[in-house]
């Protein structure tokens, strides 16, 4: 949106389940204008993680993954 908003409005959804992850999102794409995935990478990519990705890739023009738990890695395997 080009103009500035009068009120921003901040919903924040936790959808640990497959079943939940898809109605609440798909309940609320009309309102959505951006998603942060938080994923943790101790875990991994996950098959809800991968089906968020992509609800998110088609409803959303802004999608931000975030990383968690990344203190929780070997430091050999991490990036530099």
């Amino acid at each position: 949106r080009s103009e500035p908003y009068d009120r921003l409005q901040i919903t924040l959804v936790d959808c640990p389940g497959h079943a939940s992850l898809i109605r609440t999102i798909i309940g609320g794409a009309q309102i959505i204008d951006m998603m942060v995935l938080v994923v943790d990478v101790s875990k991994g990519i996950q098959t809800q993680t991968a089906e968020c990705l992509v609800i998110g890739e088609i409803l959303n023009d802004t999608l931000i993954v975030a990383l968690n738990k990344l203190d929780l890695l070997p430091e050999q395997g991490r990036a530099e």
